[in-house]
């Protein structure tokens, strides 16, 4: 056994635990303005969200929209604040007051966001995308950045051409595995996907889920999965919470959640996946 392989399982077997969250909550004050009704107040975006996640584990969070899941996981990556609790990612922590991340926290945690037409900037090209968390985190030296930058584009299967293209010359599925690409540059252990499919056409949601779960069993990376949709969810997922109104109220494996969900809120979701209307003959269709 070689020693790459060694450190590997050594690494997983530390860091079987990859993410940690406990009694986590976000809460940002409500200003009164000339506009609204009422004084100040309080929004609890997040209000006391505890859960585990392993390595090499795909974790969906799925709720409606303002349910608090993209807000989880931006505090999660730490780019907001917490007002009380702790999040845990192998040994880095973050608490509430908290405002700086580790450079191993840094590294080892990325995002992928929901637009790439917002997340990727329109001035640089794929190689600047791909190059820049490599190098404001000193991974590796000059020399060795284009082999690199091929390699990221050969993970999301680009051809190694685009990377003198621009944004804006590409269709919306390959900017998302640009996306994905640039989230990978840092060789991150947790991976903080935020409605990653939910801007793309059907056609290719199924792609970008395929490669995530490709680099769930090739990289070992562990990807927190946030989504409205059920569907979605339930393709992707090993294990998944329901959020409502900032908190957990259900958590199982995806298999047992939607073939016996205990919560009335978790059956009225599933309720809402669109089904396809079958027609037993042409005569029998709506006009």
């Amino acid at each position: 056994m070689n020693d790459k392989v060694i450190h590997e399982e050594i690494h997983e077997k530390i860091y079987e635990e990859i993410l940690r969250i406990e009694n986590v909550k976000v809460h940002f004050s409500k200003r009164s303005n000339l506009f609204s009704r009422g004084g100040k107040g309080v929004v609890k975006a997040v209000d006391g969200v505890t859960l585990s996640m392993n390595a090499r584990e795909i974790y969906g969070i799925v709720g409606e929209s303002g349910s608090g899941k993209t807000t989880l996981g931006r505090a999660v990556i730490g780019l907001i604040p917490i007002s009380s609790g702790e999040i845990t990612v192998f040994d880095a922590k973050i608490c509430a007051g908290a405002h700086r991340r580790s450079p191993l926290y840094r590294t080892r945690v990325q995002m992928i966001f929901q637009d790439p037409d917002s997340s990727l900037n329109p001035n640089m090209t794929v190689a600047r995308l791909l190059a820049e968390p490599i190098l404001v985190n000193r991974l590796l030296p000059q020399k060795l950045l284009p082999e690199r930058l091929k390699e990221l584009l050969d993970m999301v299967d680009l051809p190694r051409t685009f990377l003198s293209r621009y944004p804006h010359q590409m269709s919306g599925g390959q900017k998302q595995r640009v996306a994905v690409a640039r989230a990978m540059a840092t060789d991150p252990r947790l991976i903080i996907a935020d409605e990653p499919t939910s801007a793309l056409d059907v056609s290719v949601q199924a792609q970008i889920l395929n490669l995530l779960m490709d680099l769930k069993e090739k990289k070992g990376v562990s990807i927190l999965f946030i989504s409205h949709n059920m569907a979605v969810v339930r393709h992707i997922s090993d294990r998944v919470s329901v959020m409502q109104a900032g908190r957990i109220v259900e958590t199982a494996s995806a298999e047992k959640l939607f073939a016996y969900p205990r919560e009335d809120y978790t059956k009225k979701l599933l309720r809402a996946i669109p089904k396809i209307r079958r027609f037993p003959c042409p005569a029998m269709a709506p006009a």
